[in-house]
């Protein structure tokens, strides 16, 4: 049986109430926390800006990050960008207490030089997002706070 999946929540990088940032590891396929912790100087930099520029609240520019939404297969999908460089994630809702909450689960590590992103890595990220492995995973750091009587909440998109 491979070992559980963990979530590592994003140090160094602006706190907010409404979105949070973190990265999916314990499979060899969950590669874009070790891609981050590798970047250094300008590709950190900018990363980390992009990030808290998310995490702020903003919903743009497109050449920094952006959701899926127009792709009904891969709606859940987000990713942040810096030239060549892609980290791959799904969007959630894992507090049930403040549905406003979004989570931005990291994955995957692309380089990318074409236009439009690779079906197959976003295939792969929404895979990650519906596993009971990685929804464990997340409810270490976000428990769901269930009411007497109910079952928990989805937490996708």
């Amino acid at each position: 049986m491979p070992p559980p999946l963990t979530f590592r929540l994003l140090a160094g990088c602006r706190v907010s109430m409404e979105r949070g940032i973190g990265f999916l590891e314990g499979h060899s396929d969950l590669d874009a926390g070790r891609a981050f912790d590798s970047f250094g100087g300008a590709d950190a930099r900018a990363f980390r800006s992009h990030m808290d520029q998310w995490l702020d609240g903003a919903n743009g520019p497109k050449t920094h990050f952006h959701p899926f939404k127009s792709d009904l297969d891969h709606r859940n999908c987000f990713v942040f960008k810096y030239k060549e460089h892609r980290l791959y994630g799904f969007l959630c809702h894992p507090e049930d207490s403040d549905p406003r909450f979004q989570l931005c689960s990291l994955c995957i590590y692309a380089t990318k030089h074409e236009h439009n992103s690779d079906r197959r890595e976003l295939d792969r990220v929404e895979q990650w997002g519906k596993s009971l492995s990685a929804q464990e995973a997340i409810s270490k750091i976000y428990p769901p706070k269930l009411r007497k009587g109910e079952g928990r909440t989805p937490w996708t998109n």
